[in-house]
């Protein structure tokens, strides 16, 4: 009688990718960095001015370093993630709500849009004063 398998028989090639793509990241990961970036996304084409020339702003930027808002958040700089991410935080309401979003939605959907911008190529870390252009 043959010894009793202790072990799975190997993967094959596709096997393996499958099982990658199912656990890493996670499913809640991936649909969190879904929403996060359509949140982003909906504002972004809903939102009337997106020259940066023309907008009202508080704070110190060069805004020749800012490009317009129709740009693709994965190829968008620094300054001009810095820039419109700080238009969005402030106009972006709960869905179907007037009130703001509590930190720990905004929070979460920084953090969806910091993995979006990572798995488009873009190494900018959101939220990180050691990154050059952060304000």
């Amino acid at each position: 009688m043959p010894p009793k398998r202790r072990f799975r028989p190997p993967k094959s090639e596709q096997e393996e990718k499958q099982i990658l793509e199912e656990c890493i990241p996670p499913k809640s990961t991936r649909s969190s960095t879904k929403w996060a970036f359509k949140v982003f996304s909906e504002w972004q084409v809903a939102r009337v001015n997106k020259n940066p020339r023309i907008e009202e702003r508080s704070f110190k930027i060069d805004i020749d370093k800012v490009q317009t808002l129709d740009t693709n958040i994965a190829n968008m700089s620094v300054e001009t993630l810095n820039f419109w991410l700080t238009k969005f935080v402030q106009e972006v309401p709960m869905q179907g709500q007037r009130r703001e979003l509590s930190g720990e939605s905004l929070y979460m959907i920084a953090a969806g849009l910091q993995r979006h911008l990572g798995e488009s190529g873009n190494a900018i870390r959101l939220l990180n004063q050691d990154e050059e252009g952060y304000s």
